[in-house]
């Protein structure tokens, strides 16, 4: 009895120091991190663009109508749609000018008003307003000052946040303002004149006299030589707009004509949909490139690009600036400082993992003079998996059939375009099968053997830190 007793204390003295011994180890190296020279930032995923920016001119069909001169009240706004006949604007004497612009200046306010009513619960609205507040942020510290359109919309989502549980209020705040609207239309008294519309089409504010110059057949035929020479034309008569006619149009296609030089037009390819950034508020519209026209000195270029549909917001002045997104990446944003190199010349960062150094492997996209852009780990996983597997697509049997998609749990689809099989990716998408049954594509794989696992989300990467190696116990 004495001798399993005296065994038990023994045994449990044991452990008592081997506890004692892990804790004072664990305490030393968290002390030591702690109090170490090492800065961590996380990697987070970050989306970017690169855009390269310009003077652009519009060409379209468009014919002008004139009026006699005064104050205009417009029955709509850019590109509104009226039919053959009706009436789009009155005109006033020019006395009426500043009841006019206070009606526009209430106008807007409604519209931010009825935007807030949108907002049917505190969480929707919280969520848009911190998502307009931090791309509001972002376009500011990128030097992008032209923010109308984020912060319209943050102030709605503020606004419906603030009166969240009270929309009565803002319902009566967009009513007192309608009705000041209705008296001051009322106090205008009669109009001199109304301009109607000569076909159904779309109504523009902006005219310049340029409409036969700068037309849809420019556009689609002129050649590069052609449409400089009526930029210089357009240029040389000045930019004016005539305070005496409207623009309207028949269709609501239209072109962006952008000069250039030809050397860089050949980073832009024909055909490709583009995401065009209009204007100071920059209105982002998205535009087929139609084509790239070269002078016959072959030292300047035209891009011509084609909308269907009219960009809301956008004023429709002839020339205007404009940026055009050539680029874009999603990836982590990495001080430079952070950058290593492992024996065998593989680039990577240090990381601080459960308190252990560890050096992960990145893909660089691209560097400024200070940081550097590296492929997040999902989509270096999807360019493994796809450089992996693509050959197996393209030259499997019965090229051009079905294949279907086998998920989890035996659930399955078809591709009929095969690059849509790597879009599913995301979908935890297992193999994918042809007609005869072959499995042609695999991406339940495991990622690649390496010594150095790739740099994943949120991982802490170390940006200073002397004596690093991969498996090191700082202290």
């Amino acid at each position: 009895m004495v001798k399993n007793t005296a065994k038990r204390m023994w045994t449990a003295l044991f452990y008592a120091v081997c506890l004692v011994a892990a804790l004072s180890f664990v305490g030393y190296h968290l002390y030591e991190l702690i109090n170490s020279d090492i800065v961590t930032v996380r990697a987070e995923n970050r989306h970017f663009e690169e855009t390269s920016s310009y003077t652009a001119y519009i060409a379209r069909d468009e014919k002008t109508v004139s009026f006699s001169g005064g104050s205009v009240r417009f029955l709509g706004k850019n590109g509104t749609r009226f039919k053959v006949g009706d009436d789009c604007a009155y005109i006033y004497s020019a006395d009426k000018q500043p009841t006019l612009d206070r009606i526009e200046e209430l106008k807007y306010e409604n519209s931010i008003l009825s935007s807030a009513l949108y907002y049917t619960t505190l969480n929707q609205s919280s969520a848009d307003a911190d998502i307009y507040y931090t791309e509001l942020m972002k376009s500011l510290s990128s030097g992008n000052f032209a923010i109308s359109g984020y912060s319209d919309k943050l102030f709605a989502s503020q606004l419906s946040k603030d009166y969240v549980f009270d929309r009565d209020a803002i319902r009566e705040a967009y009513d007192k303002n309608q009705n000041a609207i209705d008296e001051l239309i009322s106090s205008l008294g009669a109009y001199t004149e109304k301009v109607k519309m000569p076909f159904t089409g779309s109504f523009f504010e902006n005219a310049d006299g340029f409409g036969d110059v700068f037309s849809a057949s420019l556009a689609e035929t002129g050649t590069a030589d052609e449409i400089l020479s009526a930029i210089r034309e357009y240029t040389a008569r000045g930019t004016e707009e005539s305070g005496n006619m409207f623009a309207v149009t028949r269709f609501s296609e239209w072109y962006i004509i952008i000069p250039t030089s030809a050397q860089d037009s050949e980073k832009y390819q024909k055909g490709i949909k583009y995401t065009l950034l209009l204007g100071e508020k920059e209105i982002e519209s998205a535009a087929y490139l139609e084509d790239v026209r070269t002078t016959d000195d072959g030292k300047e270029a035209c891009l011509i690009f084609s909308l269907s549909s009219l960009a809301a917001g956008f004023d429709y002045s002839r020339e205007f600036e404009i940026k055009v997104v050539t680029e874009e990446y999603d990836g982590y944003r990495i001080p430079l400082s952070a950058l290593r190199s492992a024996k065998d010349g593989t680039s990577g960062v240090f990381v601080m993992s459960g308190g252990v150094v560890l050096f992960r492997r990145v893909e660089i996209i691209s560097t400024t003079d200070t940081y550097a852009l590296v492929k997040t780990y999902d989509n270096y996983i999807y360019d493994l998996q796809k450089s992996r597997t693509a050959n197996k697509i393209y030259n499997s049997k019965n090229d051009s059939s079905l294949f279907a998609g086998i998920y989890p749990g035996g659930a399955q689809t078809v591709f009929e375009n095969k690059e849509d099989i790597f879009d599913n990716r995301k979908n935890k998408l297992l193999t994918v099968k042809n007609t005869d049954g072959d499995t042609v594509v695999d991406l339940n794989v495991d990622v690649e053997d390496h010594e150095y696992g790739y740099l994943e989300e949120n991982e802490f990467i170390i940006i200073e830190g002397s004596s690093l190696y991969h498996g090191k116990i700082p202290g």
